[in-house]
């Protein structure tokens, strides 16, 4: 047994392979199944209908200059943690598949850059809600991407519009239904991938507490919600 995980890791799968907590993690892994079916899939045709759009002339992008560089170099630290994350985490789950040679590495060092990365997107998010909170722009940013019921009206009519049903598109405003969709699908992404992977990383501790098949559940949601964010 390891050091600190307590008698909570001998109540685990093994001696209860039929316990309450297999069918939790059983239930919650159909759910996260149906909930990437149906959000990558309505993604999908969303994405698809308006490059159709664009490609045929009835849809024009618009460039937006709305960002601060502050703002953008928060974007690019962003992406890269959420780069280097996706690419270790894979590679730890499935060393020799792809993932495995586009990191190249021990899984010893691909686990420490994984946490590193992990450290670091966190760190930023703790700086964003600080920016949101204390700072005139960033009161701003929460006004305008506040969720409204103008929002599904948007997606509907603009869905209809790029689908050939309606003539004249709606008239947009930034940040529209998708910018706000991302922001939040985000903010919930990295609260989830966040407390699992710390409750991950110090596994005796949250044994001490929690019985093993807990942990199992958090392995489960953290990989599905990985899967989710990636896609």
């Amino acid at each position: 047994m390891s050091s600190g995980a307590s008698l909570n890791f001998a109540r685990g799968t093994v001696h209860q392979s039929r316990s309450n907590g297999q069918a939790i993690i059983r239930w919650v892994s159909r759910l996260y199944v149906g909930l990437i079916v149906f959000v990558i899939g309505a993604m999908l045709i969303h994405n698809a209908f308006d490059f159709r759009a664009k490609i045929s002339g009835r849809s024009v992008a618009h460039i937006e200059s709305y960002f601060t560089r502050g703002e953008i170099a928060q974007h690019v630290l962003l992406l890269s943690s959420f780069v280097i994350l996706v690419l270790t985490g894979f590679a730890l789950k499935w060393p020799d598949s792809i993932f495995g040679i586009l990191v190249p590495l021990t899984e010893t060092y691909r686990r420490w850059i994984h946490r590193g990365s992990g450290v670091v997107m966190i760190a930023l998010a703790i700086y964003h809600v600080g920016y949101l909170v204390l700072t005139r722009r960033g009161r701003t940013l929460v006004a305008g991407f506040r969720p409204r019921l103008a929002d599904a009206s948007a997606a509907l009519n603009t869905f209809l519009f790029n689908a050939g049903f309606k003539p004249r598109k709606p008239e947009e405003q930034f940040p529209g239904y998708v910018e706000k969709a991302e922001y939040w699908a985000l903010i919930w992404g990295t609260i989830i991938m966040a407390v699992t992977g710390v409750l991950l990383w110090y596994e005796n501790l949250t044994l001490r507490f929690l019985p093993l098949w807990a942990l199992n559940l958090f392995t489960a949601v953290h990989f599905y919600e990985a899967i989710l964010a990636t896609l």
